[in-house]
């Protein structure tokens, strides 16, 4: 068949017949074209049914490689229109084959968020998209006497299927996540959100499986598992403290009600459409109030400077995104001190005892130049983060006993920086998308790398030596 003049169009009509027991039946549509036609001819392939509705819609390079799918479809006539994309690319004929079939459909349900599948925590299930649109749900009952987090993953053979994973609660989306090209290798989606305590006891948390580009892939199945696990109340000392020194926990729960302490807004600008704002604690690291917030100590070493030495902190990254996030001031000690340069050596300790943890700790300053509670995640801006540390080891459980800055380094911010912004200490996992050390140009990372999790919590300690009557070390 060819179609060779500004604007041609062809049509087809096809009829399916009753698919007795079953209301929907499977076609298989395979496209092919012509190996040597123009590489920028583009035809357009619409498949309507009998009410004139759109149910497939295809572009295709004549030029290129076949095209298969499947679609879901009623008995009834079928109608099929093929088009040039571009007429005026049509410069000469093109051949162009369609076949259609029927095929076995293997996900024949209308499912919606009111029949999702029920799912038990920690045990996978499995399901495919088996025509265009197809869509699955899943849900799951979360306990909320108790803050939760509500976790999802969804893992996949490589397929043309470019899988697409959302949490809902009722009507409200709360977190998606999508694999932008299934057919470049196995899939592997997942996500996770907090999950607030509540009067009711329990919620009905849904899942929702689809496809990013309307595309379908029966033949390749796809497992989906979703948890939930409980906040943690408390953790335990470890044996890097010494005798008499204050740990505290920052507890997720205490963020996300801002109640055991002041709380501060702070946005953080990942990229233009992810700028999430976390609660940062603001009593935890102040140093120049009266009086000291619990095991805040400030010492006189005798030389002319002051020791400020804080407690231990620790903590857990709790889902995808999260990060703990402290307010800092480096304006004088004093606020009423006649000096008008001084600066502050920082050091800071950070551990993840032995055996270690899948989450990549990593702390990182960030300086709020504007003291507008806005701040990057971009070390090249004047609001980015100034320092950073923590573990290099994607995808392995290690401990880590981290103290920067070490020997002869130095880590100072001085007056000129510190009297007119403010700062955030934020702890969070590294998200490898390239892996370390992979050469030039890197690697990319196989595998989703932004983690949490229990297994492990972090702990550091900030310590800082403040020198007045200098902006800087001599």
């Amino acid at each position: 068949m060819t179609g060779n003049q500004d604007a041609d169009i062809d049509w087809y009509e096809f009829s399916l017949p009753d698919p007795s027991p079953a209301t929907y039946q499977a076609v298989d549509i395979t496209i092919s074209g012509d190996a040597t036609a123009n590489a920028s001819l583009v035809l357009r392939v619409v498949v309507y049914d009998s009410d004139h509705h759109a149910v497939l819609t295809r572009d295709f390079s004549c030029g290129g490689e076949a095209y298969q799918n499947r679609f879901r479809a009623r008995s009834g006539a079928y109608y099929v229109s093929v088009t040039p994309l571009n007429p005026g690319k049509l410069d000469q004929s093109a051949n162009y084959r369609i076949l259609l079939q029927p095929g076995d459909l293997t996900d024949n349900d209308d499912n919606t968020e009111n029949d999702a599948v029920s799912l038990a925590s920690g045990v996978p299930a499995g399901g495919s998209i088996g025509y265009q649109a197809d869509v699955d749900w899943y849900q799951m009952t979360v306990d909320t006497a108790s803050p939760h987090i509500v976790g999802v993953e969804l893992t996949s053979d490589s397929s043309v299927v470019d899988y697409q994973l959302s949490i809902w609660r009722g009507t409200q989306l709360i977190r998606k996540v999508s694999d932008l090209d299934g057919s470049d290798g196995p899939t592997h989606l997942k996500t996770a959100v907090y999950v607030p305590a509540d009067m009711n006891g329990s919620a009905v948390y849904t899942f929702k499986v689809g496809d990013a580009q309307n595309d379908e892939g029966s033949d390749v199945a796809y497992t989906i598992t979703a948890t939930e696990t409980a906040v943690p109340v408390a953790v335990s000392g470890i044996n890097e403290m010494n005798a008499g020194d204050v740990l505290r926990y920052y507890d997720e729960r205490n963020e996300q009600s801002e109640t055991g302490g002041s709380y501060t807004p702070a946005k953080l600008e990942v990229f233009s459409g992810y700028q999430p704002t976390f609660s940062a604690n603001t009593d935890w690291l102040d140093f120049r109030s009266d009086p000291l917030p619990d095991g805040v100590d400030l010492s006189d070493p005798g030389d002319g400077t002051t020791v400020i030495t804080f407690p231990w902190i620790a903590g857990y990254i709790d889902y995808q995104g999260d990060r703990d996030m402290f307010q800092l001031d480096f304006g004088k000690l004093s606020p009423g001190g006649s000096e008008t340069e001084w600066y502050y050596d920082v050091k800071v300790r950070m551990v993840v005892p032995f055996p270690g943890s899948t989450v990549e700790y990593v702390w990182k300053l960030y300086r709020d130049r504007n003291r507008n509670g806005v701040i990057m995640d971009d070390p090249t801006s004047p609001d980015g983060y100034k320092a950073c540390a923590g573990d290099t080891t994607p995808r392995e459980r290690s401990a880590m006993d981290l103290t920067v800055p070490t020997g002869n380094d130095t880590f100072w911010i001085g007056s000129d920086w510190g009297e007119n912004a403010k700062f955030y200490f934020g702890v969070s996992d590294f998200d490898y998308k390239y892996l370390p050390d992979s050469g030039n140009p890197p690697e990319e990372n196989p595998e989703p790398d932004d983690d949490w999790g229990y297994d492990a919590p972090y702990y550091f300690q900030l310590q800082l030596i403040y020198h007045p009557g200098l902006a800087g070390p001599e």
